[in-house]
């Protein structure tokens, strides 16, 4: 089963699913913006937060 939709502008079942595992958070207003470029900081925090998050995913 996928996770609901966690952003207002994205469905992908693999952002939500990262979104519910705490990997990405998106922004304040509620949107993902996945057309949007990331910085190299924000890149860094979700492979920071992956493996920690990976050991709790229902696989």
């Amino acid at each position: 089963m996928a996770p609901a939709a966690a952003f207002s502008d994205c469905e992908n079942e693999s952002v939500c699913l990262a979104a519910a595992l705490g990997i990405v958070t998106g922004y304040d207003d509620g949107t993902f913006r996945p057309r949007q470029s990331i910085t190299r900081q924000k890149a860094a925090l979700i492979l920071y937060h992956t493996p920690t998050a990976s050991r709790c995913a229902p696989f």
